[in-house]
């Protein structure tokens, strides 16, 4: 049998039937306080040892005048043969919690062991197990509520106020709510009572959360690792006698020689206290030896590293082998609490295991963990996480992203994927490129490295001069070249991410040439095009030629689109309809647009400096025998094609990177940064 899915409705951000879907490992990711932790907390409030406050309800059902107006409803309840009926209705409109396991089985499976589950011999492939966190009674909270109003009207001469319907309800929250538990079926309307001792004895949980409080310094509280080993010693020890019996005999010498000391040192005190103070009376005093056994062992119980025959403290080991050595132990703890147990379902959550570890001790935790837990056993390790090294080591199935656009919905990637006809690039792509497009709320595809090189800068001098704040917002830049980008695009829509696409217009005619399309305009004659594969895919001319004239024609809109709930803007060099010239990629833009700022730093007009930048683009110059008296700006303006023919990209971009920030950010992306902000 299997946990196939559970549905959520109203629990914080699990607002209204979230489904999320079960796996033996699991990965919860998205962007903080997007209801990660939450799902974690429901199975724990429901099937384990939690308990529900009333800031778990979805604020927008726990809402004063709806609560208030709940009482004024109550009050209007018919006296007839009618109430019953009404004041059930009533009921239904209290704001509850729900959880439904659907939990899946098999031929082959034992069916005595969930048999509490079961109310009919046929139609079992799918039993629900309902969770709510609900109302007792209505009219206990009512006639309570009046009780405590008219003790308040009673003490009036104090001036207190009445308390609101509202008010007694949130204060008292667990005393008229309670956790109801159900069997039912998919598509059945029916369901049947359960016991909640039933129920959870089918599970076992161990949460492992993100403050988990290890410490490489000295002191003694924090040293969390060693009072792992002490709660797995609890589970692993065979003796079933009780510590205060096996040491008994140890503790009884000690304690009769802490008593005869205690005795010696207090008697004069005591004596003292008992002539001045209780005079006349029978009372006598002594100061006793009393010892914990269960709290001297945990104390006792300590981690030590070994080097050359030296013992060293819990202290002496960082951060990050700290906090993976007290994740580990208590995974072994939960093992052998597994086995103690011997439960159906059992259920370990683990909350951002990354913390102070370095990427490859991230990327071999899936390996550790899948090495200690038991596979005879239906175990589900459920993981929350914002590393993007994770991401790549797991299976891009077992990832569960949290998408908080509008209502919060928890989308599985295993079913994106599995309607997908790129399945396999999408697993390849994910193990070489990082994932923080999960983590992002937007994001921009570029076509190659330097690109990815210059990125960083060119959002940093947009914010300078637009007084935008784009370099802290989560902006994923991924590099996807020029002929896969069209590929990612659904995979943008079904996060729901708004993506910025820049890329070349790569203008040929037979062979590469200049992007100048002055002559097409004089005499209507079309022969420069584009074979940009992301260009040609946007506009669906896959199977004909693109011309460049019909992209300067093209409308503002059709370089925008929007999909479900996620938009997208695509641009790219574009001739103006004034001078009808352009670059056809990056670096040509880069030098057309700014050629007074290159002529000035090559020829040292203004800058020593700044001309020692740009050695790179001298060494080009040099080559094309052009002397200073023709090195103007309009020789960049018309010539930029050739020089970047001969230009190394990469060094020009260091150049760029490293020289002022009085160059321009070349205009078709000043256009996308603006509409992304």
């Amino acid at each position: 049998m299997k946990i196939d899915k559970i549905v959520v409705n109203n629990f914080r951000k699990l607002k209204r039937d979230v489904s999320i879907p079960f796996d033996d490992i699991m990965l919860l990711v998205g962007k903080n306080n997007s209801g990660k932790t939450s799902v974690y907390e429901l199975i724990d409030k429901f099937l384990g040892s939690g308990s529900f406050l009333s800031q778990d309800f979805n604020e927008e059902l726990l809402r004063k005048d709806f609560i208030d107006n709940l009482l004024v409803r109550f009050k209007e309840l018919p006296n007839d043969e009618t109430y019953l009926e009404e004041l059930l209705n009533l009921e239904k409109l209290f704001p509850k919690i729900t959880m439904d396991m659907h939990i899946s089985i098999q031929p082959e499976d034992d069916l005595l062991s969930i048999k509490p589950l079961l109310f009919e011999f046929d139609n079992n492939e799918t039993i629900v197990l309902r969770c709510s966190f609900k109302i007792k009674n209505v009219e206990e909270l009512v006639k309570d509520f009046d009780q405590y109003n008219q003790l308040i009207e009673m003490e009036n001469n104090e001036g207190l106020e009445n308390v609101k319907f509202y008010e007694f309800l949130n204060r008292n929250l667990n005393k008229y709510y309670t956790c109801y538990y159900y069997t039912s079926k998919p598509t059945c309307e029916k369901e049947f009572p359960l016991e909640s001792s039933i129920v959870k004895s089918l599970f076992t949980i161990s949460i492992i959360n993100a403050r988990r409080d290890v410490d490489d310094t000295t002191d003694q509280n924090k040293q969390n690792i060693s009072l792992a080993l002490w709660e797995y010693y609890n589970y692993k020890k065979n003796n079933k006698l009780l510590e205060q019996d096996v040491f008994k005999g140890s503790i009884s010498s000690i304690r009769d020689k802490l008593n005869t000391d205690y005795n010696n040192i207090f008697e004069e005190i005591i004596n003292k206290i008992c002539e001045d103070i209780f005079v006349g009376n029978q009372i006598k005093m002594k100061v006793v030896s009393e010892i914990n056994i269960e709290e001297i062992l945990k104390k006792n119980s300590k981690l030590k590293y070994v080097m050359n025959d030296l013992d060293m403290s819990e202290s002496s080991n960082g951060l990050g082998y700290s906090n993976l050595i007290y994740i580990f132990v208590r995974i072994m703890s939960f093992r052998e609490k597994i086995l103690k147990n011997d439960r159906i379902f059992n259920i370990l959550f683990i909350e951002e295991p990354e913390s102070h570890l370095h990427p490859q001790l991230q990327s071999t935790f899936f390996e550790k963990v899948k090495s200690i837990l038991l596979d005879d056993k239906i175990t589900y390790t459920i993981i929350s996480t914002h590393s993007s090294y994770l991401l790549q080591q797991s299976k891009l199935e077992s990832i569960n992203y949290f998408c908080t656009k509008s209502d919060l919905s928890i989308k599985a990637l295993s079913e994106y994927l599995n309607k997908n006809n790129n399945k396999d690039f999408f697993l390849k792509y994910f193990k070489l490129n990082t994932c923080d497009l999960f983590f992002a709320d937007k994001a921009i595809l570029i076509e190659g490295s330097v690109e990815r090189m210059l990125f960083p800068t060119f959002l940093s001098k947009f914010d300078r001069e637009y007084k935008t704040n784009l370099t802290k917002q989560h902006i994923s830049i991924l590099e996807v070249g020029g002929a896969y980008a069209y590929i990612f695009y659904d995979l943008l829509e079904f996060l729901e991410v708004d993506t910025l696409i820049i890329t070349d217009n790569d203008a040929r005619k037979s062979n590469k040439c200049k992007c100048d399309i002055r002559s097409e305009f004089e005499c209507g004659h079309k022969e420069i095009y584009t074979s940009n594969a992301i260009l040609k895919n946007w506009f669906n001319q896959t199977a004909s030629k693109l011309y460049i004239v019909d992209l300067v024609n093209k409308s503002h809109n059709e370089y925008e689109k929007v999909s479900n709930n996620s938009k997208f803007r695509l641009t790219t060099q574009i001739p103006n309809k004034t001078d009808l010239i352009s670059g056809r990629t990056l670096e040509e833009e880069l030098i057309r647009e700014n050629a007074s700022l290159l002529s000035s730093a090559l020829l040292n007009k203004n800058n020593d400096e700044l001309g020692m930048k740009f050695q790179h683009l001298r060494f080009v110059i040099d080559e094309l025998n052009v002397s200073e008296e023709k090195m103007t700006t309009k020789f960049f303006e018309n010539y930029f094609y050739e020089i970047v023919e001969q230009l190394n990209k990469t060094d020009f971009a260091i150049d760029l990177i490293t020289s002022s920030n009085c160059w321009n950010i070349p205009k078709y992306i000043k256009e996308g940064l603006l509409w992304l902000k």
